[in-house]
């Protein structure tokens, strides 16, 4: 009768071991296929990591003309970005070539592009701005190419 509990404990020890194996296989695999470790309950996936973001749309709330900068509003955010503008940043004034309170009934038609400077932004204008930086998740950020105020 002493073989029966031994084989017993024996069978139990090989099954525990055969289920960390597992599990351990199953997260490397997971691991392996996706790049991360699976998420730990109560934990977000995906969070902490921002897509690459290299453009900003937003309503300007400051204009510094003294100090090369403006704050501007991403859309539907409600936090200020501060974006630092330099000797080469491209600033542009896009325009419709006609009245857009009167459009002309056929035709197509290119929006004009106005070279403007710093001193020509004003609060309320929506821009879009293009950089060389990658500024997901940045409060301040400078290495702009072009700026455009749109229509």
């Amino acid at each position: 009768m002493s073989i029966f509990p031994r084989t017993q404990l024996i069978a139990s020890v090989l099954i525990l071991i055969l289920i960390i194996g597992g599990i351990i296989y199953w997260v490397s695999f997971i691991k392996e296929r996706t790049g991360k470790a699976p998420p730990i309950e109560g934990e977000i996936e995906g969070e902490g990591e921002l897509p690459e973001t290299f453009t900003l749309n937003g309503i300007v709330s400051e204009v510094n003309a003294k100090d090369n900068y403006l704050l501007v509003k991403p859309i539907e955010e409600e936090k200020e970005i501060k974006v630092i503008l330099n000797e080469d940043t491209e600033i542009t004034r896009l325009k419709f070539p006609f009245d857009p309170k009167n459009p002309p009934l056929k035709g197509t038609f290119t929006l004009e592009k106005e070279k403007i400077s710093i001193d020509g932004l004003k609060v309320g204008d929506q821009i879009l701005i293009k950089t060389n930086i990658n500024i997901a998740g940045k409060k301040e950020f400078d290495d702009v190419i072009w700026l455009q105020v749109m229509p």
